[in-house]
């Protein structure tokens, strides 16, 4: 059954990986990418940029052939797995369907502050996800989420709007 695995890849190496994984026949690959809200000229733009850099998840049949088809290609480090390759458990593969979002881009979220230095998520894909976020950054227009994925706790920074 195929499941899905992690990559850690070569920063700057994903896209071509994931078009030689394609190539080698493992079609089913994902990497997430963001709405990133960058300053350019004193404006407000947004780029799309990679959410998570060094990392591509890929569905795999786990067996010795798929296995040495994917390592074998220039840019991949590791699969990630404590000490072995391992499928990501049901609760990482929402986490990553979730950061899929919407046709492949994770979009800004609107978070509103609270009396008491609380927070409330009113648009975007954080909504419901309050507990995950780790810091805030006003004046960047950033947040910094926390998750796990293969049993390795990582932080993202997304953006976001304050209001």
């Amino acid at each position: 059954m195929r499941e899905i695995y992690v990559l850690q890849v070569m920063s700057g190496m994903e896209l071509a990986v994931e078009e030689k994984l394609k190539h080698e026949g493992l079609t089913g690959t994902i990497i997430p990418m963001e709405e990133r809200l960058e300053r350019f000229r004193g404006d407000w733009i947004t780029r799309k940029r990679l959410l998570m850099p060094g990392y591509v998840f890929v569905y795999i049949d786990m067996n010795t052939k798929e296995y040495y088809k994917a390592w074998n290609i220039p840019g991949v480090i590791r699969f990630l797995g404590a000490g072995r390759p391992s499928a990501l458990s049901e609760d990482e593969k929402m986490q990553i369907f979730w950061l899929y979002g919407d046709g492949g881009l994770f979009k800004p979220s609107t978070i509103r502050g609270k009396p008491g230095g609380q927070i409330e998520v009113t648009d975007g894909p954080l909504v419901g996800h309050e507990k995950d976020i780790v810091k805030l950054d006003r004046h960047r227009k950033k947040a910094k989420v926390r998750m796990t994925f293969s049993g390795e706790p990582i932080e993202l920074t997304v953006s976001a709007y304050f209001v």
